[in-house]
């Protein structure tokens, strides 16, 4: 009779590990999931969205087409200056970069939280990080502004 008590137990133990076991495989595999579908949100919500579209597009023909960056430039120059007299059309380009640059504030958020790795931001956005960095007055724009968090990306890219 104890000889079954012993084997009762064992077999107890051995199913109750092994049910542990795949609880936790199946949770971290879920984990990795919905970590993915995420990502391509994030991804989606930032390359083809068109709300970052036309920045994305200024910076990325910047040596081609001049006028819209040139645009952007002077702008951001006389905001630096300390003249904030922008016309309607100033103010609304003004906004989507605004709203551009929110996006890397949003993902550095999201790695000081550590629910983004520095890796998973590098795969995603370095070229269009690497891109801001090599821009002096986005940069400049960036500190003038407050905006800690891209410049923290930047500093690790």
């Amino acid at each position: 009779m104890e000889n079954i008590k012993t084997l009762v137990e064992i077999l107890f133990f051995s199913v109750s590990t092994v049910a542990v076991c795949v609880s936790i495989f199946t949770y971290r595999r879920s984990v990795r999931i919905r970590k993915s579908e995420w990502l391509n949100a994030l991804f989606e919500k930032y390359y083809e969205n068109e709300r970052y579209k036309r920045i994305r597009k200024i910076l990325d023909y910047r040596d081609i087409d001049h006028k819209e960056y040139d645009s952007l430039k002077g702008i951001i120059k006389k905001l630096l200056s300390g003249d904030k007299n922008l016309d309607d059309t100033e103010i609304t380009f003004m906004e989507e970069l605004v709203d551009y640059l929110n996006f890397f504030e949003l993902i550095g958020s999201f790695v000081e939280l550590n629910q983004l790795k520095h890796k998973e931001v590098k795969l995603m956005f370095e070229y269009y990080l690497n891109m801001i960095k090599e821009i002096d007055f986005l940069v400049e724009y960036l500190r003038f502004e407050g905006f800690e968090r891209p410049i923290s990306l930047l500093n690790k890219i």
